[in-house]
């Protein structure tokens, strides 16, 4: 293997999977090869993936000696799966397999639905392994079919081709999960992300109980995720909000699939902040709103940017709830951090002169591991918060 050689003493680096080009002192090697990483003075640090034009310019996948090849691909593949099994004690019929760096992947996403899974290669180095990818995921569970997704702004940094397409097999026709006892469609092709936000799982279930009885105004509801758990906690009534008249329309083909009468859905396919602008003609008031934008700061470029959308997003919702009502609020982005977002609701909060309290806070499932040396694997964030009168 190659060799690069870093600046400064081990402890700069401590146990985080990625090196950026400014610490970069010598390297050897083509663009996605495996190298072995020193320091200036000689002492080894582990095994990255080596990519010259990134900013990120290694990506560890081992603090050993080794390559990082079909059967090494393999052997974590088959870990990360081991390891979820024994989180969750049952295999889910969806799932994130794969966690990038979480699972010493890094730049590798792997989701499952049934039979079937959703890769995403975010890395030039896993993109390079992409046959290795798919011949491990074949050998391992021989899936129904393999389809591609690698459309992310990561990829875009990388130097990889947006490329999406099936690798393997035929994606069913209508394919539909089950989590946490309801149904949902999954629409790989044209759907966000691999087909459902499968971060928010447990937080679909842990916010159901709030629902019941209320009117709930859900923002970004996308294909109604929250939307389902809320039904079924017996909440009152539900105005789901999207500006995808695709994603609205599967959200009702859902509903239909969970048996919940169409009464007590609302829906709406529009953007959210001309609905929030336009509807208080509506003179209508909520007892839970949630809200759960797509990320709002895609690089640390964007973070002041994201957090005023933040701000306004939340100032203008907060018009519509009820004296003593409650609200969610998440974040997916690595960049806003879990006391940004405290910030954010805070200076609403005070805005408006209306006092909360916390009532829990959320962040992503069991199969999305965050590394505790690796703060950016940590983006999703979330509070349920309650008007303290």
């Amino acid at each position: 293997m190659k060799r690069v050689k870093v600046k400064g003493p081990v402890t700069r680096y401590a146990r985080h999977p990625w090196i950026f080009s400014g610490n970069i002192f010598y390297a050897e090697g083509e663009k996605g090869d495996n190298v072995e990483v020193y320091t200036r003075k000689g002492q080894f640090l582990g095994s990255a993936l080596y990519n010259p034009d990134s900013d990120i310019v290694l990506r560890f996948y081992s603090r050993k000696k080794e390559p990082l090849g079909y059967a090494e691909i393999k052997e974590r593949i088959f870990r990360a799966r081991e390891k979820r099994l024994k989180e969750r004690g049952f295999e889910e019929e969806a799932y994130r397999l794969v966690f990038g760096e979480s699972d010493h992947l890094p730049g590798l996403i792997v989701d499952k639905y049934k039979s079937g899974f959703v890769v995403q290669f975010s890395s030039y180095g896993m993109y390079k392994r992409k046959k290795h990818v798919i011949d491990a995921l074949f050998d391992l569970y021989e899936p129904e079919f393999i389809y591609e997704k690698s459309i992310k702004h990561a990829a875009k940094e990388e130097g990889i081709p947006e490329e999406k397409g099936l690798l393997l097999g035929e994606i069913p026709e209508e394919l539909t999960v089950r989590i946490n006892d309801l149904l949902f469609m999954v629409d790989i092709e044209n759907g966000q992300k691999t087909g459902l936000f499968l971060d928010q799982k447990e937080n679909w279930l842990k916010l159901e109980r709030y629902a019941a009885e209320k009117d709930v105004l859900e923002l970004f509801s996308y294909q109604g995720g929250f939307t389902m758990h809320f039904l079924r906690g017996r909440a009152k009534r539900v105005y789901a909000v999207d500006s995808s008249e695709s994603a609205i329309n599967i959200l009702k083909e859902n509903l239909k699939l969970n048996g919940f009468k169409e009464k007590r859905l609302v829906p709406f396919a529009e953007d959210v902040f001309r609905f929030l602008d336009e509807f208080s003609s509506a003179q209508i008031k909520f007892d839970f709103i949630l809200i759960d934008p797509p990320s709002f700061a895609r690089s640390g470029r964007t973070k002041g940017k994201g957090l005023k959308a933040y701000f306004n997003l939340v100032d203008m919702a907060l018009k519509y709830l009820k004296q003593g009502g409650m609200m969610a609020v998440f974040s997916c982005s690595s960049y806003i951090k879990r006391d940004d977002l405290i910030e954010v609701l805070k200076g609403v909060f005070d805005a408006n002169l209306r006092e909360f309290r916390v009532l829990e806070e959320f962040t992503q499932g069991y199969d999305h591991p965050e590394l505790l040396s690796f703060p950016e694997s940590r983006y999703l964030n979330g509070f349920l918060v309650e008007e303290w009168l």
